[in-house]
């Protein structure tokens, strides 16, 4: 829509590093300030622009809270940003939150995987029977699912999918697209989060 494009006008008009703070902000998703502000000193970015008044019309700061001045805001800045530029974010956010969070690590590392990747298809899997043993079939069952897309080989893929198939619970329509906004523990897997981003 028409607000949309007015967004996206105003995120790209600011230089690069402010678009890359703005995107770390969409892509972490729970509006964790210190989660971004480490990302963003991981990828040598000056974290204080996020709390400047150059961005007070589009980031808000309340303590230890980040968020987007509009809804729209940042579907329109995860969006706007290409491929490569969303992988990098969410990689830096996953070294951000080291092993204080391995679920939502776990996560980051695979929106960040550019094809198979057995190690982060490894930490799916782990989240998933976690994620079963505390009752969220429907979480796991897409962890699993999400695993699956990561793991190289096509025999691993069919073997965790049919894992998926296996845990009760397991609907065909899953919500995927949750938990890089309200956290694992809270949301089902976002698998959907490259081709939609959180707020889909």
């Amino acid at each position: 829509g028409e607000l949309e494009r007015a967004f996206l006008r105003r995120v790209r008009g600011r230089d690069p590093q402010t678009r890359t703070l703005l995107l770390l902000a969409a892509a972490e998703g729970a509006g964790r300030l210190a989660i971004v502000r480490r990302a963003a000193e991981r990828l040598g970015l000056d974290p204080d622009l996020l709390e400047s008044a150059a961005l007070a019309d589009l980031v808000r700061v309340e303590q230890t809270t980040l968020n987007f001045a509009h809804p729209l805001m940042r579907s329109v800045v995860y969006h706007g940003a290409e491929g490569p530029a969303r992988r990098a974010a969410h990689q830096a956010l996953a070294a951000a939150l080291g092993d204080e969070e391995p679920e939502r690590r776990a996560w980051h590392r695979a929106r960040a995987a550019d094809g198979p990747d057995e190690a982060v298809a490894a930490d799916l899997e782990r989240w998933a029977a976690q994620t079963l043993r505390r009752s969220g079939h429907a979480a796991a069952a897409a962890t699993l699912e999400q695993a699956a897309e990561l793991s190289p080989a096509d025999q691993d893929r069919g073997e965790k999918r049919s894992g998926d198939r296996s845990r009760p619970g397991h609907g065909g329509q899953v919500c995927l697209a949750t938990v890089a906004e309200t956290g694992p523990e809270r949301g089902c897997a976002p698998a959907r989060l490259c081709a939609r981003p959180p707020l889909s």
